[in-house]
């Protein structure tokens, strides 16, 4: 029974791809590029260094070295002088880029409602509770790990 719970959890949670992959297209950038370009936007005012992307994603520094070098020459992104750090460079969101992540954050809000659309408002809501319940479990076990 859980093997099955799971599955339909994962099963209707990858019917999300198609729409992420579509706007993926229109844009012509890849998944790991919209998702750089939207967090340098929403912490940019912070500033935001590559040793800071590499650490967050989990890759290394020359896979986002690369990644960066790939949005500056598409003028999505560029990288300026820290004003604390002469060694730092801070990462910045391009006209070109901005805005990008918002058009994609729109659509999957449409998709988001689209897929409970079936469900009844308590019916929301007691979903909402029970994976909540779940999420808690394993953060939980990730406090004790």
């Amino acid at each position: 029974m859980s093997s099955d719970v799971y599955d339909l959890m994962f099963h209707i949670l990858s019917r999300s791809r198609p729409v992420a992959e579509a706007w993926i297209r229109e844009v012509n950038l890849t998944m790991a590029q919209g998702r750089t370009i939207g967090y340098i936007e929403a912490n940019e005012d912070r500033g935001v260094t590559a040793r800071e992307l590499a650490e967050i994603s989990g890759t290394t520094a020359a896979s986002v070295s690369s990644l960066i070098a790939g949005l500056e020459r598409g003028g999505y992104i560029e990288r300026r002088q820290d004003p604390a750090d002469a060694r730092s460079k801070l990462l910045r969101v391009l006209p070109k880029g901005r805005g990008l992540t918002r058009d994609f954050d729109r659509q999957m809000d449409a998709w988001k409602q689209h897929l409970l659309d079936p469900l009844t408002d308590e019916e929301r809501e007691t979903l909402a509770r029970l994976l909540t319940t779940i999420d808690t479990h394993l953060a939980k076990e990730d406090d004790h790990s």
